[in-house]
């Protein structure tokens, strides 16, 4: 019974975080109504008390569930399983994936593989400078540790490569590190929003969290984007949207100017050029912007795309339509909308159903992990690229229309 309970508080704290909810509730500090529930990130502000605090919270979470289970089996080597509802629910919920949790479980079921994969893992680091590699690192020195030192069970060793190779199968795409040049800055990094506008900011933290924003670069005025360009350049079959901003300082945000598309790496300088042109035309043209920015992205298959919000009452909302964004602005067909209503997505009057279920799935969970950071009337631009829901652009103080 206790065993049962285990998976069941495992699936609990996948689906919910209740330690992210906690740092919420005692006011985890916040930048741009962002609560800093990434350990690492609260480290990086300063914030050790914080940080060690969402440290434990979530190595609480996967160590209940295995201690549960091991109340009743106490020498099984399927304890690590407990673990798989936990990530599984986690990045159903597009949250971040809880690897403290996974390492805490661990430690519980084997004490001696756990301190030497960390200690193997801080000279990877050293080496890497990359989370994702690291991350990928550690997953690959815990089974095979696990095989070293008990090669003579090959339950135990199967188990483990099993649920490491879960974890790693769930471990976002987009949790890469974006390369840094001198003079660009990427979402990764920490972002001024008297300097970038506060939509960039939010999509960054949106980015660290773990949730799917695709990786960005910002060019800025008197940045030299050669390094940038020419490291690009080794991807040069990929597609690029770029975006040219104007910025006001002091209300801290961003109108769109126009867009690009560059259809190789090599048609960038020329795309970025004429874009900064037209940025110039529109700071002659209007005396509340600053200074202009383009926003640099890899193109996305858009299989669908379209608009999600919750407003302020919190009603949550849903339209879109098949294709890329370019067609969505400019076709004269209205999109099919949803609106969530008793625990599920229900269509409105007028919908074609032309957007399948799973990705009105994706998109309200994306929605949900985006209004769970933010705590506030949220509206997003997505695309979907038939296997994940990408969060495009991200607004606020949405106001509710009755």
């Amino acid at each position: 019974m206790l065993a049962v309970l285990g998976y069941v508080l495992a699936a609990v704290c996948g689906w919910f975080g209740p330690g992210e909810v906690l740092l919420r509730r005692l006011g985890a500090p916040r930048r741009s109504g962002q609560t800093l529930m990434d350990p690492r990130r609260l480290l990086e502000r300063n914030y050790l008390g914080w940080s060690l605090l969402a440290i434990a919270l979530e190595a609480l979470q996967g160590l209940l569930p295995v201690w549960l289970f091991r109340l009743t089996w106490p020498d099984s080597p399927w304890s690590l399983t407990v673990l798989l509802p936990l990530l599984g629910l986690a990045s159903l919920r597009a949250r971040p994936l809880p690897l403290f949790s996974l390492w805490a479980g661990w430690l519980l079921v084997d004490p001696l593989v756990v301190p030497l994969a960390l200690l193997l893992l801080e000279g990877v680091y050293l080496l890497l400078r990359q989370a994702r590699a690291t991350t990928l690192a550690g997953l690959t020195l815990l089974p095979l540790l696990t095989a070293l030192l008990h090669g003579s069970d090959g339950v135990r060793v199967a188990i483990a490569a099993l649920v490491a190779l879960v974890t790693a199968w769930l471990l976002p795409n987009d949790t890469a590190d974006p390369p840094r040049f001198r003079g660009v800055l990427s979402l990764d990094g920490y972002l001024d929003p008297t300097q970038v506008g506060e939509e960039w900011v939010r999509l960054g933290q949106l980015q660290q969290q773990g949730l799917a924003v695709p990786p960005t670069w910002l060019l800025l005025p008197g940045h030299d984007p050669e390094l940038l360009l020419e490291a690009l350049q080794e991807q040069p079959e990929r597609s690029w949207r770029l975006q040219g901003l104007v910025l006001n300082r002091s209300r801290r945000c961003t109108a769109l100017v126009a867009t690009a598309i560059a259809a190789s790496a090599a048609a960038l300088p020329a795309r970025i050029y004429s874009l900064l042109n037209r940025i110039q035309a529109a700071l002659a043209a209007d005396a509340a912007g600053d200074y202009g920015l383009i926003a640099l992205q890899p193109l996305l298959t858009e299989r669908c795309s379209g608009w999600a919000a919750v407003d302020d009452r919190g009603e949550r909302t849903l339209e879109g339509l098949p294709g890329d964004r370019q067609r969505l602005e400019t076709t004269s067909l209205p999109c099919d909308r949803y609106r969530y209503e008793q625990d599920r997505w229900r269509p409105q009057p007028g919908c074609r159903g032309d957007l399948p279920r799973a990705v009105v799935e994706r998109v309200g969970a994306l929605l949900s992990a985006v209004s769970d950071n933010l705590e506030a009337p949220v509206r997003i631009a997505w695309s979907d690229d038939g296997e994940r829901a990408w969060l495009q652009r991200v607004f606020v103080n949405v106001k509710s229309t009755d």
